[in-house]
């Protein structure tokens, strides 16, 4: 007979938060880059990673626009993994089903946790 040990639901949910979590650090890397390279712009939202920076792209690398010319460096979004791209709301939301919070100032991604709610012990946090 060979026993099966199958994870737990929390287990689950927490490898789900931490890898979705991952996948937004990344992202959030990758917008920094493209928007002024190192010590570039943060995201406003998170949800700025799942789309495209639209016009801004067309005109960062014109010269002409100094306003814009260099600020944008390559890659304009979305800024996620392909395999998330079936379900982009679905990145955004932890393990337990509840939306990320984050902070543009520091970058840093915050899941609330089991109990779904923000700002208690069980918050796990995720620093650049």
């Amino acid at each position: 007979i060979i026993t099966v040990s199958l994870p737990s639901a929390s287990t689950r949910q927490n490898r789900e938060t931490v890898d979705k979590a991952q996948a937004l650090r990344n992202a959030i890397k990758a917008y920094v880059l493209s928007h002024g390279g190192i010590g570039g712009t943060n995201p406003p939202t998170l949800s700025a990673l799942v789309t495209t920076d639209g016009v801004a792209c067309v005109t960062a690398n014109d010269p002409a626009v100094t306003s814009t010319y260099l600020l944008l460096q390559g890659w304009c979004g979305p800024y996620l993994q392909p395999i998330f791209q079936e379900d982009l709301s679905g990145i955004l939301t932890d393990g337990w089903g509840t939306l990320f919070t984050y902070n543009a100032g520091s970058s840093i991604v915050t899941s609330c946790g089991p109990n779904r709610a923000c700002g208690d012990a069980d918050d796990l946090s995720f620093a650049p």
